[in-house]
């Protein structure tokens, strides 16, 4: 039986981790600097698939962000505007990754149906198209699951 991943559910092995395509992905993005393109719903997708590694205002905000990447036409730099001061350290009440007691997590398993991994299996000539089916395909999960208002 393969191993699975405890958060997204993605196989995985001693060889291969969710991490491993997380860094697959960004080293093309590195190597190909136009597939930069969709670094943010790359960092997004990874993240929410990860909950554990945000807190939880830091998951209910990513998964906003997704939200609007979906649903509008707004760009990165669009959205970084918009948050620089609701983010900002010295400003902002709460942390954004996870701490000791306090980090994202769902409600119960949620159903992925695309995972890093797949991303990663398609290569890099079909990165950007794949790296929007993943993000629209959590987008969709979420929305499923009531898990995005």
């Amino acid at each position: 039986m393969q191993a699975l991943c405890e958060a997204c559910g993605a196989p995985i092995s001693d060889e291969r981790t969710c991490q491993d395509d997380f860094y697959q992905m960004l080293y093309w993005e590195h190597e190909f600097p136009a597939l930069g393109v969709v670094h943010h719903l790359m960092v997004i997708s990874y993240h929410l698939q990860h909950p554990h590694l945000y807190s939880p205002q830091g998951l209910n905000g990513i998964q906003q962000q997704l939200k609007q990447f979906i649903e509008t036409d707004i760009t990165p730099e669009q959205m970084r505007q918009g948050m620089r001061q609701a983010v900002d350290s010295g400003k902002r009440d709460y942390a954004i990754t996870a701490r000791p007691g306090s980090y994202g997590q769902y409600d119960h398993p949620m159903p992925w149906t695309l995972h890093a991994c797949d991303v990663v299996a398609g290569g890099a000539e079909n990165y950007i198209q794949n790296t929007h089916a993943w993000a629209q395909s959590i987008y969709s999960v979420l929305k499923q699951t009531g898990e995005l208002t």
